[in-house]
């Protein structure tokens, strides 16, 4: 079989029973190992958010629940009405950015905010009905039969059995405990945060591999120059016609610049320029009358 090859439940069941010596189930049932290997996956999917899902709603209202858009939904992430991206803000946020948020006429929506655990809420509310698109990590769940495949990537499967086998053990109990010990350091070798192919790479990464091989090609840094952020409103008539602002600040690097207008970003060369300290929108992407303009970015001293 390849090694890019994804298990079933039934593969990984019987490699987790090879590990315990116990290919004949007499002491661990096939229940409860299922149970490991479901909880192994579902662990992992909370850490990495590995697997993603999609779902369309069509709708008119202000609020949704999670349970109405899809039932695998693990949390919301992003979301675009009518092709147009939502800007995820919470209430303390719209509170401080449009103080009188609240009292907007109805319109579509630019901002999602979570009520609660499960309530999404739209804001301005919808007048007429959308299409809601969201991409979300994904509820794996459990294995539907021993013939379902893992949906988790293939190198995580060699974690599973690690877990499996030190979760039976540790309900047997103390007489085991060697064993114990030595399937947990396997298992967390292959956690998301221990597994190797998940760490940075760097000079020193060899040393983690080859403790004993000397680290070559390292170079001191010199003195490190670290940037000020700037949070500011800039300088600028906001009249609908006015497309020129100026910061206080050059933005170093440019990219660093986060325009927001009503607290919607502002894409850089899509809806504005920059040059220097100048910023120049992009008609019809100025600010109009009653709009707040708000900029933050890093710059050199």
């Amino acid at each position: 079989m390849p090694l890019s090859d994804r298990w079933t439940r039934a593969q990984i069941r019987a490699a987790v029973r090879r590990e315990l010596m116990d290919p004949n189930a007499r002491w661990w049932g096939d229940t409860e190992l299922n149970n490991y290997i479901d909880q192994y996956q579902d662990r992992v999917q909370d850490e990495l958010e590995l697997i993603s899902g999609t779902a369309t709603v069509t709708t008119s209202t202000s609020t949704l629940t999670l349970a109405s858009v899809a039932t695998d939904i693990l949390r919301p992430d992003a979301i675009y009405w009518d092709n147009r991206r939502l800007v995820q803000k919470d209430k303390i946020e719209l509170d401080i950015v449009k103080r009188e948020w609240r009292g907007l006429q109805a319109a579509k929506p630019i901002v999602y905010y979570q009520d609660d655990v499960d309530t999404l809420s739209f804001w301005p509310p919808p007048n007429t009905a959308g299409t809601a698109v969201f991409e979300y990590p994904k509820l794996i769940g459990t294995f539907a039969t021993d013939t379902a495949t893992m949906q988790l990537p293939a190198w995580t499967r060699y974690g599973s059995i690690d877990y499996g086998a030190f979760r039976a053990l540790l309900r047997a109990g103390a007489k085991f405990m060697r064993h114990i010990q030595r399937f947990r350091e396997l298992r967390d070798a292959f956690m998301p945060e221990k597994y190797i192919a998940l760490v940075p790479g760097g000079v020193y990464e060899k040393d983690l591999i080859e403790p004993e091989a000397p680290v070559v090609g390292v170079t001191v840094p010199g003195p490190i120059t670290r940037p000020n952020i700037k949070d500011e409103v800039p300088g600028g008539t906001i009249d609908g016609s006015n497309l020129v602002f100026t910061l206080t600040q050059t933005p170093n690097p440019t990219i660093s610049l986060k325009l927001f207008v009503d607290g919607v970003l502002m894409k850089q060369s899509t809806h504005y320029t920059l040059s220097g300290v100048t910023v120049t929108f992009i008609s019809p992407f100025q600010p109009i009358t009653g709009q707040f303009l708000f900029a933050s970015y890093q710059y050199l001293s």
